[in-house]
Order: C-alpha cells, then structure tokens, then sequence
C-alpha cells in the first residue's frame, strides 16, 4: 500500500494534508489555509513550498531515502522528495492561481493545484 501525502510551508508554518492511497494519481479535494502576516507578504523572495512524501518509500524515522529501479539512477539511493515551489509574491499579485507544475528532485511527477489570495485586512486604516 502506498501513502502519499502533501508537506506545504510558508515561512515557518508548515501543514501536512491528508494520506492519499495510491501511487499514481493520488487525488485530496483538501484546503489548506494559512494566515500570513504582512512582513511575510512584503518579502519579495517569499516561497509557498509543497514537498510530495511518499510512505512506502520513507518506512523509517529520519530516513529519507528510497531506491528508485529506472535509468539513470539504477537503483541507487535517491535522498529527498519531489517538491514544487510557487512565489507567494506571484499568488499575492493574480489571487488566483491554477495549474500543474512538475514536481523537482523525481523523474517524474507532478501537482495540480488551485491557489488562491483572500485578503482580510486590506484596506483597512
């Protein structure tokens, strides 16, 4: 059985979806909310990051390794996870952003996701 689920961090907070069974094409109808803070928003370099954690691969506590069988690698240890990066400056700027990027550090893989801007305060004096 395989047990995929989502790690998303922006700056310090951090939340993890639910576990998808299935490696391929797991599906969350989920939402993820984040509260962030005006000096996180103003930061030009300012990442959403989503990492892809995969259990049938990371079966032990701090180990975060897993053999991968197809070319290049040919079963040599692969370290890490397939993630993404989105800039929140760009999501601030469009407050709606859909689509699919290519997960980073696989072979291959990728994430669908919707993700959206709600400003609470703005506007505000």
């Amino acid at each position: 059985m395989w047990q995929i689920y989502l790690r998303v961090r922006v700056g310090t907070d951090e939340k993890h979806s639910a576990e998808a069974d299935g490696r391929i094409n797991p599906e969350w109808e989920e939402v993820l909310e984040f509260a962030i803070g005006g000096d996180l928003a103003e930061k030009d370099d300012e990442q959403i990051d989503f990492e892809a954690w995969d259990y049938h691969w990371v079966n032990r506590p701090g180990d975060l390794t897993w053999l991968n069988a197809a070319p290049p690698h040919g079963g040599r240890p692969l370290t890490g996870a397939g993630w993404v990066e989105v800039p929140l400056k760009e999501v601030i700027a469009r407050r709606r952003i859909s689509g699919t990027w290519n997960l980073n550090n696989v072979l291959q893989g990728q994430i669908n996701m919707e993700l959206l801007w709600l400003p609470i305060l703005e506007g505000v004096a």
